[in-house]
């Protein structure tokens, strides 16, 4: 079991499967249960979670190449919704991708059996959860990679069987203060999960890899061989640059005043300074555009 690979997967599904996040929601929808009935209930979330989270690990990858989306296209929207979901954690808001709408949360309180819905789905296993497995089996896509996401699962899942087991001791003593502290904490940590998958996608989609064939200038007619990073090359060093040197000389040679260039350069009285800014008013603007026209139009 890779360690590093356990401690990332943990962390993520912890903070995005978060036991004492769904406590108040389960204690909520259980609220007319016996000790026993919500015992029962509490082991069934954690079933139907491991159910469907097992489904999504083992089958995740084969849904994206079925539809035919890459595990960074996925990284990019998956690392979105895990931000949004984060940012509200911690600005206290939540988000409707993981509690659901005003109108889902009450038709919550009218469900008999809250074990499969709406607490395995979409409170546990949620599209951050759904997103998360999905993106950590792609990117550790072998037998071992396997094996230590699904050990980090079902620690994960432990938790929560022994979190909502004793749902009503614990809420009795988990007052909202350290609620709102957890909340918060989680927030962060997935916030930041968030952007490493962001990053990483999009690094990977801009990369030369995935746009080596891609020539945007051949409908135009010119550089039609030039790749997105060779238009970027070449406009950066003979456009923008020759550009930017041309103004600054410009501004410096017309704009300033002698005696402010002067100054700013501790120049004063020095022999050098007149034939430096004869040389920056005339010789430099010619130098400059001789060599735009020599790379660009020539």
């Amino acid at each position: 079991m890779d360690p590093a690979l356990f401690v990332k997967a943990f962390a993520a599904l912890f903070a995005i499967m978060n036991p004492f996040v769904a406590l108040p929601m389960f204690l909520s929808l259980t609220s007319g249960f016996d000790a026993a009935q919500q015992r029962r209930t509490g082991l069934r979330t954690a079933l139907y979670s491991a159910i469907l989270a097992g489904v999504i690990l083992v089958s995740g990858s084969m849904v994206l190449s079925f539809f035919g989306v890459s595990v960074d296209d996925f990284r990019i929207a998956g690392g979105i919704v895990l931000l949004m979901i984060g940012l509200g954690m911690l600005n206290g808001t939540g988000s409707s991708a993981h509690t659901g709408t005003p109108a889902e949360q009450e038709h919550h309180a009218q469900v008999n059996d809250p074990s499969f819905y709406p607490m395995a789905f979409p409170m546990i296993v949620g599209p951050g959860t759904i997103t998360t497995l999905v993106l950590l089996a792609g990117s550790n896509a072998s037998v071992l990679g396997y094996v230590t996401i699904g050990v980090a699962l079902a620690a994960v899942l432990a938790v929560l069987a022994v979190v909502l087991y004793f749902s009503a001791a614990i809420g009795r003593h988990l007052s909202q203060t350290l609620r709102t502290i957890m909340t918060r904490l989680m927030g962060m940590i997935l916030a930041a999960i968030a952007v490493e998958m962001l990053v990483a996608g999009l690094g990977t989609v801009f990369s030369f890899n995935r746009w080596a064939d891609f020539h945007p200038m051949a409908r135009f007619g010119v550089m039609e061989e030039m790749t997105v990073f060779d238009v970027l090359d070449f406009t950066t060093a003979n456009l923008v640059m020759p550009t930017v040197g041309l103004l600054i000389a410009l501004f410096a040679g017309w704009v300033l005043s002698g005696p402010v260039v002067e100054t700013a350069l501790d120049a004063g009285g020095k022999a050098w300074f007149r034939w430096w800014r004869f040389a920056l008013r005339f010789i430099a603007p010619l130098g400059v555009v001789s060599i735009f026209v020599a790379n660009v139009l020539i």
